[in-house]
């Protein structure tokens, strides 16, 4: 299996993936997206330097089997970057391990620090990001509207410093 930049002519898989009942269900945002709406917000995403989106394909490169997001911030003290991952499998290729497939594939080998926030009961990407090396940081947040909790989970840059101690 391979990941690819996403294209415009991913419109229609990416569209289908993200208005999948078990998608919306797992996602903070639970609305349909309509086609218009989706073709606009792909040709921003593939336009801004601050988004990466990916495709995971068969290894012949043309089945989609999955997707994963990657959107940068700067970091304020370091020279790394912190990346938000997001991601969902087409729903014919779930319970396969191409969750922890897409994410091992996405962080191989690089220095930034990444982060998901998962929602609560989301046991699939929960899985994922631990058979990754991601580490739970323990933190519920509870969002403005007091109806839904997610944990948040890390997976450290190579060079972060995680703890000091002074004798």
């Amino acid at each position: 299996m391979n990941l690819r930049d996403a294209t415009y002519s991913d419109w229609k898989f990416l569209l289908d993936l993200r208005n999948d009942d078990s998608t919306k269900e797992n996602s903070f945002d639970q609305t349909n997206v309509d086609e218009e709406e989706h073709k606009h917000w792909l040709k921003q995403s593939l336009k801004n330097s601050k988004r990466r989106i990916r495709i995971l394909c068969d290894e012949t490169l043309s089945i989609p089997l999955g997707m994963i997001r990657e959107d940068l911030w700067d970091n304020d003290i370091s020279n790394f970057s912190n990346i938000t991952l997001s991601w969902a499998i087409h729903p014919n290729n779930r319970g396969k391990g191409l969750g922890t497939k897409i994410l091992g594939l996405a962080i191989k080998d690089r220095p930034e620090t990444f982060y998901a926030e998962i929602k609560f009961g989301n046991e699939a990407s929960i899985k994922m990001t631990k058979n990754n090396g991601f580490i739970d940081e323990s933190a519920k947040y509870l969002d403005p509207n007091k109806e839904r909790l997610y944990y948040t989970y890390k997976k450290r840059g190579p060079l972060e410093i995680i703890g000091a101690s002074y004798v």
